[in-house]
């Protein structure tokens, strides 16, 4: 028996486990290929899964908990909970939050930063084009807004961690608050939070992060073991390498968002506009939390200012085929694909 038989196998470790998930809205694609991915993992290690989502979600979330699964729905952004007007309840929430931040090593500040686009808004206002919804308008009346905020959902999800009880936390991502707060909860108590990402060099692929700044660190681990060590490069890595300048690409499912956008086209455009005014008018009536909801026309504005300003840009920049490139030297200078992501998660 070597080494690797000796350790136990990964349906060994993982079956029976509870997972507590949290996901965006069902409708996004992100949350469909995470929801398909949990679900597969659910049949083959007997998960038990409890969701944290919004009221409006629980449906689309229904073959992931079911059958004995439990939804804690996320509490409204703006609305006090009734343990708020305790100072009693108050105070012993700011303490589990001091001692999350002692135990994580990290404070809610960076979680607010982190969230630039809702509680963090304050702080980038000057410098982004983003619509005034009705949380930055609160937020940009009320700097301690944030940090009410961010212990309301808080003693949310460490309410949810305690009655959940799970083996493992699971999420997208932990840059939003309300994952943050999440993080920060669960860090406290000693459960480990995982995320799943796409891969950013083998299309199709993923893995499995145990990192808040959701890096694969095994392969980071590997290639510092590997510097250190002095191997050399393998063939198979300067044969990519060589590939992939000869002809970059970009990964499947960033390529795919821009061949969608490319193909909506101006009429289908407004008619999936009309489509989601539609449906957020419903939803209004059912329960949404319209917080982050942007102001009437907002959409709009945004599709015909970006409109305008790509036609006016036009003239700094230079498009070139295949054959012009060829025919040329020239410096490849890739851009960031989620410059959003570098500066709001990993540098706040």
């Amino acid at each position: 028996m070597n080494q690797h038989d000796a350790q136990p196998s990964v349906d060994a470790v993982m079956q029976g486990r509870r997972f507590l998930v949290s996901l965006p809205p069902s409708k996004k694609e992100r949350t469909r290929v995470t929801a398909t991915f949990l679900e597969a993992a659910k049949q083959r290690f007997d998960l038990e899964v409890d969701a944290i989502c919004a009221k409006l979600d629980r449906k689309g979330f229904e073959p992931l908990v079911a059958p004995n699964g439990r939804y804690f729905i996320v509490p409204h952004l703006l609305q006090s909970q009734e343990w708020e007007s305790d100072p009693k309840a108050v105070a012993a929430t700011e303490q589990r939050i001091h001692e999350a931040e002692l135990a994580a090593g990290l404070p809610m500040g960076r979680v607010v930063l982190g969230a630039a686009h809702g509680v963090g808004r304050a702080f980038n206002a000057p410098v982004r084009r983003i619509p005034c919804h009705a949380l930055v308008g609160r937020i940009l009346k009320d700097n301690s807004e944030p940090f009410r905020i961010t212990r309301r959902l808080f003693r949310f999800a460490d309410d949810a961690l305690a009655a959940s009880n799970p083996d493992l936390v699971c999420a997208y991502e932990y840059a939003t608050v309300l994952n943050g707060a999440l993080w920060l909860a669960a860090t406290l108590r000693g459960i480990p939070c995982v995320s799943i990402r796409f891969s950013k060099i083998n299309s199709g692929e993923g893995f499995w992060s145990l990192d808040r700044k959701m890096l694969n660190t095994i392969a980071v681990e590997r290639g510092a073991a590997k510097r250190q060590s002095g191997e050399p490069v393998s063939d198979a890595a300067k044969a990519r390498i060589k590939t992939f300048r000869e002809h970059p690409a970009t990964v499947a499912y960033i390529a795919n968002t821009w061949r969608h956008r490319a193909q909506q086209g101006f009429l289908r455009w407004h008619l999936q506009y009309a489509r989601a005014i539609g449906r957020e008018v419903l939803n209004s009536f059912n329960g949404q939390d319209r917080a982050l909801a942007g102001p009437l026309g907002s959409r709009l504005s945004r599709y015909y200012w970006h409109l305008l300003m790509t036609y006016w840009h036009r003239r700094f920049l230079h498009s070139f085929d295949d054959n012009a490139l060829a025919a040329m030297k020239y410096v490849y200078f890739p851009m960031h694909k989620e410059a959003e992501f570098a500066h709001a998660v990993q540098a706040t």
